[in-house]
């Protein structure tokens, strides 16, 4: 199991967290993006995220571009194993159109 003390940097013996994908960590209050260029990549990449998130209780929000392509996160989460309606009903799982306000 990989080690997650981050022992550099400003934050000495902060955790970091596991982003469930390619063995990456951050610490907490990083901001996180991500460029992608197929679906298929955008899918491999944002819903094991959001699933490994959602697994450890933590309050997932995701910004998209209205009329994306909601259905088809929401169907992804769920056949990983999420509780989306659960999630969402909660507030732990945030989908927003990101209006700029």
């Amino acid at each position: 199991m990989p080690d997650t003390t981050d022992t550099g940097g400003s934050g000495v013996g902060e955790e970091r967290l596991p982003l469930g994908f390619a063995d990456l960590y951050a610490s907490p209050g990083d901001h996180i993006g991500h460029f992608y260029q197929t679906a298929e990549e955008w899918k491999e990449l944002l819903i094991p995220f959001l699933q490994k998130g959602m697994q450890a209780g933590e309050k997932c929000v995701y910004f998209m571009e209205p009329g994306s392509r909601w259905e088809e996160l929401r169907e992804g989460l769920a056949d990983a194993g999420g509780d989306v309606d659960g999630a969402i009903a909660s507030g732990q799982l945030v989908l927003d159109e990101g209006r700029g306000d």
